[in-house]
């Protein structure tokens, strides 16, 4: 955080509690799940492969650009908005419960912003928007073929382009935009590709020799930087959208222990207290917050609208790879967040697809 503070150009507001509530709908992690069948055996012209985004959540905080075999490749580029700049405050608008038009799509390019919408993508081959469902203590990130949601402003835009059909509820936005993050991630993004590059030289080496002491401490010391550099790439994103108002849980058989929290009414909030059995035992459980939010966003800098975008486009960007690889013809069999494995029927689909994605050199953004 301290090194990312120094990186701006600008101070970064804190969100009012409301705010942060909305802007917490948009946090959402990555996707991991089978997109077809569980077994499939690659038959005949058929092969199977792995494919893997070089750091993608580091690449979504900046616009992402790669140079393939068919040239410079920008795959948010119509859609990708910076990030939301909110020093002069947000502005809330009612959409009175309308379909999304074109004239909408178009009115939406300078907001940035979350949309609560409700959206079919029923009948798309290729699923755009995930929920976040849950059951109990149970929850699961998923496409559900319709739904209702908070989302970017971006994510809306690319999801409506895509042929989902949505229906406009409410927005929260600005019309201002800057780029926190890019300084920030250049900076480890060159110590990563450097280590990458040192410890490729010394690797080609081992194999016609011995690597002597010194090269070797010199590779290990490439595996400290470039572990510290992937750290700080991506720990960032995390921070930001950190749960400042955590309840916390206490266990004890002293009853003067939870006096504090019962006697300091404006300090804690208490949501339970009961009493277990531990065999003869019997413990009191308290679970309780400490502060309100006005208390602890003072103290931590978090700004979960920056995290929201940031996760935003790197759903974006799996959903492009995902259209692309059903209109060649191909069927994405699994993903795990940044990875996806394909099913191509030919080694023409494999170029199509790797002509479009699969940088010359590896850069991040791009798939390798």
């Amino acid at each position: 955080m301290h090194i990312w503070t120094h990186c701006l150009d600008r101070s970064v507001p804190k969100l009012t509690e409301a705010q942060a509530q909305r802007w917490a709908m948009g946090n959402q992690g990555g996707y991991t799940s089978p997109r077809d069948l569980l077994h499939t055996i690659a038959t005949g012209l058929q092969i199977i492969l792995p494919f893997d985004i070089t750091s993608l959540y580091p690449s979504c905080q900046r616009p992402i650009e790669y140079e393939t075999p068919t040239g410079v490749k920008r795959p948010l580029e119509e859609w990708y908005q910076g990030f939301p700049d909110i020093r002069g405050g947000m502005q809330l608008e009612d959409y009175n419960d309308r379909d999304m038009t074109d004239h909408d799509y178009t009115d939406l390019k300078p907001k940035l912003g979350m949309l609560r919408i409700s959206y079919d993508q029923s009948e798309l081959k290729s699923p755009v928007l995930l929920a976040n469902l849950e059951a109990g203590l149970n929850t699961a990130l998923t496409y559900v073929g319709k739904h209702e949601g908070w989302f970017t402003v971006a994510q809306v835009r690319q999801a409506y382009h895509y042929g989902v059909k949505i229906v406009l509820h409410e927005i929260e936005y600005t019309t201002n935009s800057f780029e926190p993050f890019k300084e920030y991630v250049s900076i480890f993004e060159q110590k990563k590709n450097q280590a990458d590059v040192d410890n490729k030289r010394l690797d080609d080496l081992k194999n016609s020799r011995p690597l002597t002491e010194a090269e070797s401490d010199e590779y290990d010391a490439n595996l400290y930087r470039r572990t510290i550099a992937k750290l700080m790439l991506n720990s960032l994103p995390g921070r930001l959208n950190l749960n400042i108002n955590r309840k916390q849980t206490m266990l004890t058989r002293n009853t003067a222990d939870l006096v504090p929290i019962l006697a300091d009414e404006e300090r804690y909030k208490l949501s339970e207290l009961q009493e277990l059995k531990v065999g003869t035992q019997s413990v009191l459980k308290a679970v309780y917050t400490e502060g309100d939010y006005d208390y602890h966003v003072q103290q931590f800098d978090v700004a979960p609208h920056l995290s929201a975008y940031m996760l935003g486009y790197s759903k974006m960007l799996m959903a492009s790879h995902f259209k692309f690889i059903r209109e060649i013809g191909a069927t994405p069999l699994y993903t795990d967040t940044d990875s996806i494995k394909i099913l191509f029927e030919n080694q023409a689909q494999v170029k199509l697809y790797t002509d479009q994605f699969v940088p010359t050199v590896k850069t991040f953004g791009g798939m390798e």
